[in-house]
């Protein structure tokens, strides 16, 4: 069977604190839910929790990659089996914060293999970025998450193979965010999620593949 996307979600709170997420259909009992959320703190403070993620279904969001990169931390939760019914996702950041929830099917819903986290480093700019390389054990989806600091409107795209999945921005604080797809990557092939923006800027990212 095929992996494919089922839906997705997102949302933002330009102020920090809690916001919703909504799935906009009832998920498939046992899907692959995965959930991105990008902190940024505009005053450089230091973030000392991890995001919450908690829904009126119950579920246990596990976090499997996480990153703090200067003023910006990235995580990506998965739940491997979710319960099926409507989805309201209520996220926590005490800091400004974006979040993305994906449903997949076709899997097995087991983590693959986590890619290392990846900046392009101030102060450099770039508009062409890549994430570190990662070598799946078996098929699957990858889920890779960036942001794009002091950009709003970064008109992220894809590398090949890649599909975006949604950019959104936070006009108050001056970042895009936006999180890639890639259906049914192979077994024992390195890959490295990538893509461009519109302007030049320092892009940090994280991604995971699953099987």
């Amino acid at each position: 069977m095929a992996a494919s996307r089922v839906q997705f979600g997102n949302g933002q709170n330009s102020a920090g604190g809690s916001y919703n997420v909504v799935l906009p259909a009832g998920t498939g009992n046992g899907n692959l839910l995965v959930v991105c959320v990008g902190g940024f703190d505009p005053s450089y403070g230091n973030f000392v929790d991890l995001p919450n993620v908690a829904d009126n279904q119950g579920n246990q969001y596990t976090p499997v990659a996480d990153a703090e990169l200067g003023n910006d931390r990235l995580t990506i939760f998965y739940v491997p089996g979710v319960k099926g019914g409507t989805q309201t996702l209520t996220v926590y950041q005490a800091f400004p914060s974006t979040c993305v929830a994906i449903e997949y099917t076709g899997l097995t819903n087991q983590v693959d293999v986590v890619a290392s986290p990846n900046t392009t480093t101030d102060p450099v700019a770039v508009t062409t970025w890549a994430d570190s390389t990662m070598v799946t054990s078996g098929s699957g989806v990858i889920v890779g998450f960036a942001v794009a600091i002091s950009l709003v409107a970064a008109a992220f795209a894809a590398g090949a193979g890649y599909t975006l999945v949604v950019e959104q921005d936070d006009t108050v604080n001056g970042t895009s965010s936006a999180a890639f797809e890639r259906l049914n990557a192979a077994s024992q092939t390195a890959y490295s999620v990538n893509g461009t923006v519109g302007s030049a800027t320092r892009i940090d990212s994280i991604a995971v593949a699953f099987k």
